[in-house]
């Protein structure tokens, strides 16, 4: 079970990164609750492996459809993105 928690949250975090959100700015929506409810719903997804082969892809498009977390992700990445090189 330690080793889903910790795939799934890594999964979560290469997510976040993948769509350029600043995951401090994310944090601060809703005092951190819709951080912890995407985060939650993270972890829960049963989707872990397509997620692994989305992001191994390497694509460069929005996150992939069956993500429990595409609104959030959509809605935090357009205005918390993370500062540049």
């Amino acid at each position: 079970m330690f080793t889903r928690m910790q795939q799934q949250t890594s999964l979560f975090r290469e997510m976040i990164e993948r769509e350029g959100v600043d995951p401090a700015a994310a944090a601060r929506e809703d005092h951190g609750g819709a951080f912890a409810l995407a985060a939650r719903r993270c972890l829960a997804c049963p989707y872990g492996s397509a997620c692994r082969d989305w992001l191994d892809s390497h694509r460069h498009e929005p996150a992939p459809d069956f993500c429990r977390n595409f609104a959030y992700l959509c809605r935090v990445s357009a205005f918390s993105k993370a500062p540049g090189p």
